[in-house]
């Protein structure tokens, strides 16, 4: 096993870390953008200079070492959170039949079982029986 360093996410500067293949440090912006994106079409998933060094300085706050790192290459994406951080869970109103669980970012995968489990009694059932899901419902963020 060939030695690494620890993967961080850090929350107070906005960035993450972790090792990669071939002897590289994958590290990013996990801070939303302050203009949340209206639409995807079109994205752009160049990276600008102005990030690789706001990546370079924030990483190099918690990791001194990496303060004069050499970019090698990256890309941008889309980082699929709701405004509150929260998974939308739940019927889609208005469209009879459709089940929403989406937003989940990195926890998606950790919840899956619950979630399965969950959508499964929507569509048995008609509501989840094992969780109360109305804080993940859609309507949250338009009340009426």
């Amino acid at each position: 096993m060939k030695a690494g360093h620890a993967a961080f996410v850090d929350t107070i500067t906005g960035a993450h870390l972790r090792p990669h293949p071939f002897g590289l440090t994958m590290g990013g912006l996990t801070a939303p953008l302050p203009d949340p994106l209206k639409s995807l079409d079109p994205f752009d998933e160049t990276i600008a200079p102005t990030s690789v060094a706001a990546i370079q300085q924030r990483i190099a706050t918690r990791v001194p070492a990496l303060a004069n790192a050499r970019f090698t290459r990256g890309h941008a994406g889309v980082y699929d959170m709701t405004a509150d951080g929260h998974a939308v869970l739940g019927h889609a109103p208005g469209f009879h039949g459709l089940i929403i669980a989406a937003g989940f970012s990195g926890t998606g995968f950790a919840l899956a079982p619950a979630v399965g489990a969950c959508v499964s009694e929507m569509i048995v059932d008609g509501e989840s029986r094992s969780v109360d899901l109305a804080p993940f419902h859609l309507e949250r963020f338009n009340p009426t």
